[in-house]
C-alpha cells in the first residue's frame, strides 16, 4: 500500500515510528514519475508486511519537505529509518530502488540500512573525531559552497585546530546529521561533541570571544 501525504504536519508521525519508510517525491505531471508509480506499486505490495512503508509526497505541494531532503528533481526516493535518512535513489533507477527495498524485505540490509542505534553511534563517532569538528561541503582546500569557504577562512584566521568531514561524499551523513542535530544547513561546527551552529553563529561567538573561551576550557578538560 502507498500512502499519499495529505498534510505536512503528518509527515513526522508517518515516518518516525517506522522501521523503514520510503518517501517517494513526485509530481502529477512527470512522465518519469508515472513510470516509477508502477514500480513502487509492485514493491509496496511485496514489502508491505515486512516493515517497509511507502509515502508519496508531491514535491510541488510540499516544497518545504523537498528542500529539507535536498530534492531538486523527481522522482526521488528517500529512505528513512525511524525518521532518520539512511539512503536515497535519484531518478528512474528502478533496478537500484528494487535492490534496496528487497535488501530490507530479505532481512539483509546493506551498511546504509544498519539499525538506527548503530547509525546514531556512527554520527557520534564522527562528531567526536576531533575536539573541533567541522561538517562542510567540500574540503578546506576546495570548499564547495560559499558558507563553507567562509567558515574555513574564519577558523584558519584565528588559528583554530579542527578536523572536517565532507558531507557531499556521504548522503546518509549529510541528511542524517541534519535530523540528529536539528540544524537544517551546512556548515555545522561541533566543539567537544556539541553543536555550536553555522557560519553566522560561529562568527558571533568569535567576535564575542565565546568560542575562544570554550576552546580554552576544552583544552583544559582535555
Amino acid at each position: 500500500m502507498i500512502k499519499d501525504l495529505i498534510s505536512e504536519g503528518d509527515f513526522d508521525s508517518l515516518t518516525k515510528g517506522n522501521i523503514c519508510t520510503v518517501v517517494y517525491f513526485s509530481t502529477t505531471w512527470s512522465i518519469e514519475c508515472k513510470f516509477m508509480d508502477q514500480v513502487v506499486k509492485t514493491l509496496s505490495k511485496d514489502g508491505f508486511n515486512k516493515g517497509v512503508e511507502f509515502l508519496k509526497v508531491d514535491s510541488e505541494l510540499f516544497p518545504t519537505l523537498a528542500l529539507r531532503y535536498n530534492v531538486t528533481a523527481v522522482p526521488t526516493f528517500v529512505f528513512l529509518r525511524y525518521g532518520v535518512t539512511v539512503d536515497r535513489v535519484d531518478g528512474t533507477n528502478a533496478a537500484d530502488l528494487t535492490i534496496k527495498v528487497n535488501s530490507i524485505v530479505d532481512g539483509k540490509p546493506s551498511s546504509e540500512f544498519s539499525d538506527n542505534s548503530h547509525f546514531i553511534e556512527r554520527l557520534k563517532r564522527l562528531i567526536n573525531r576531533h575536539k573541533v569538528m567541522l561538517f562542510m561541503k567540500g574540503s578546506p582546500e576546495q570548499p564547495q559552497c560559499g558558507f563553507s569557504k567562509k567558515m574555513v577562512a574564519l577558523l584558519n584566521e584565528h588559528n583554530i585546530s579542527y578536523d572536517t568531514f565532507d558531507v557531499l561524499t556521504d548522503f546518509t551523513v549529510r541528511d542524517g546529521l541534519k535530523e540528529y542535530s536539528e540544524w537544517p544547513t551546512y556548515p555545522q561546527l561541533y566543539v567537544n561533541g556539541k553543536l555550536q551552529g553555522g557560519l553566522d553563529v560561529v562568527t558571533e561567538m568569535i567576535q564575542s570571544g565565546d568560542l575562544q573561551e570554550l576552546l580554552a576550557k576544552a583544552a583544559i578538560d582535555g
